[in-house]
């Protein structure tokens, strides 16, 4: 079912349904049936209007929105008394220099507000969570780059066998047995909606505290409605996080 779920998100991915429309397109277009042009036609038109529409500032914040509202106003006093911080991984890769694997993608940014709600507040644990693909887990990458930014290692819980936002929570309820601490999350804005409804099944008091948000509203301009890579990559990453959403309710 895993693999199910990642060929459902790959196949929704903007790129991927632009190919498909365009290729649809092409086939119509060669086709011996003067009747199927007028499709072929309208299939261009719709690879244009659906590219304009995912790379416009007004639809990727519209989709950051939908995932993030509930977090756009963090409470710092949140972090008061919590007993762990808990950062998941964004990712990792390895430095063919020094041959080390290191955060990469979205876990500086997670590992860093993690790394400053932990030294804010008064937790006894600092926690990474996750996987990866690579040989060192996710996890100890984070947790080795904490150490080195003064985290003492007696505070640090490694969870290195998670693979996916429920494997976070279903793993980390097997290493922390008290239940009822107070746990601040770290994850990215747009990802924390699944992520605290996870971990609310195992722990009690959850505390969102995202690493940043996606949703970024600007003054009214020209460049409000100039197609750009970056809101066509916000888009791409807010419908697959909503697709994971439905999945997740669905399935688990």
């Amino acid at each position: 079912m895993h693999y199910l779920y990642k060929i459902m998100k790959a196949m929704i991915d903007p790129v991927f349904l632009v190919l498909i429309l365009w290729a649809g397109s092409l086939l119509l277009m060669r086709s011996r049936f003067k009747k199927s042009l007028p499709y072929a036609w309208k299939a261009v038109i719709g690879i244009v209007v659906l590219l304009y529409l995912l790379s416009v500032q007004p639809t990727s914040n519209l989709l950051s929105y939908i995932l993030e509202k509930d977090y756009l106003h963090s409470d710092l006093r949140q972090i008061e008394k919590l007993e762990a911080v808990v950062v998941l991984t964004g990712g990792s890769y390895e430095n063919k220099v020094t041959r080390e694997i290191l955060p990469s993608h979205e876990s500086p940014s997670r590992l860093l507000h993690a790394l400053q709600i932990f030294m804010l507040s008064d937790a006894r644990y600092f926690v990474c969570s996750g996987r990866g693909i690579n040989k060192t887990s996710d996890a100890e990458a984070m947790a080795r780059t904490a150490g080195r930014l003064g985290i003492s290692e007696s505070s640090i819980i490694i969870e290195p066998n998670s693979n996916n936002t429920m494997e976070h929570a279903r793993e980390l309820s097997m290493l922390l047995k008290d239940k009822q601490m107070r746990i601040g999350l770290i994850t990215s804005g747009y990802h924390m909606k699944r992520s605290l409804r996870e971990f609310r099944k195992y722990f009690k008091d959850v505390k969102p505290l995202p690493s940043g948000l996606s949703y970024a509203p600007l003054p009214m301009s020209i460049f409000t409605f100039m197609p750009n890579s970056f809101n066509l990559y916000r888009s791409s990453v807010a419908i697959s996080e909503i697709i994971g959403n439905i999945w997740y309710s669905i399935r688990y």
